[in-house]
């Protein structure tokens, strides 16, 4: 993940990621200063320094009646994060209670990009239960998130969670980690989505447009489990 993405990730938009970056360049800086590096226009400048000046992540100081404007530390950052964590955590009682007013019995999730498969791996970490995946598309993974899917193997691991994953021979890549069990099919066994097992859901990942479709009901959760078995069974090792 490069610098820019980390930010937008982080709740900044793309021209206050501009004047941040700028300021972190050059220093304590004027608005015209900014305006020559960033390329943006001073009115608009104004407003990106407006918001993260209450964001925390700058500050200004008057010089012989000029406005000079720095970059703050960026830790502040980790700080922003700790206190969205901090508020969120306060809303979670009311937020279970409008949960449990839901119709029970089948729930249905649609996210969109990767987000989508991080917020599935974040669940199953919580659930602390082995899983299963079947059709794992250990490539695309790899390529998608990079980094982020190797630390929440390493998670697991401290975890003790453990995964047992059906493949197609022919698939080209191969997480080496010792929770990860791998069974192989061949390539006139379908297997056309993949699809993640854990308690009583199944998480479905699709590639175009990437997108994660989460099921939750304990019947059809079983039954993609008993499918599971069947072709655990028969593949080979």
């Amino acid at each position: 993940m490069d610098i820019r993405e980390a930010l937008l990730d982080a709740g900044l938009s793309e021209g206050e990621i501009t004047v941040y970056l700028s300021l972190l360049k050059t220093g304590q800086s004027t608005v015209n200063k900014i305006a020559q590096e960033s390329r943006l226009h001073r009115t608009t400048i104004y407003d990106f320094l407006e918001k993260l000046q209450d964001k925390g992540l700058v500050s200004h100081t008057t010089v012989k009646g000029t406005k000079m404007f720095h970059a703050n530390n960026p830790q502040r950052f980790m700080d922003l994060l700790e206190e969205k964590q901090d508020k969120l955590r306060s809303a979670l009682p009311e937020l279970k209670k409008l949960a449990l007013t839901q119709t029970h019995g089948l729930q249905v999730e649609v996210l969109k990009g990767k987000a989508g498969f991080i917020a599935v791996w974040n669940e199953i970490l919580r659930v602390k239960e082995d899983y299963l995946v079947l059709g794992s598309a250990d490539k695309k993974y790899a390529e998608m998130l990079g980094p982020i899917i190797d630390r929440y193997f390493q998670k697991e691991i401290l975890l003790g969670i453990k995964q047992r994953i059906i493949i197609h021979k022919t698939t080209s890549k191969l997480f080496d980690y010792p929770q990860l069990s791998y069974r192989f099919l061949p390539e006139n066994y379908p297997i056309i989505t993949s699809a993640l097992i854990f308690g009583d859901k199944v998480a479905i990942h699709i590639w175009d447009p990437i997108s994660t479709i989460i099921i939750e009901n304990k019947d059809f959760a079983d039954s993609y489990r008993t499918y599971f078995e069947m072709l655990w069974e028969i593949a080979e090792k």
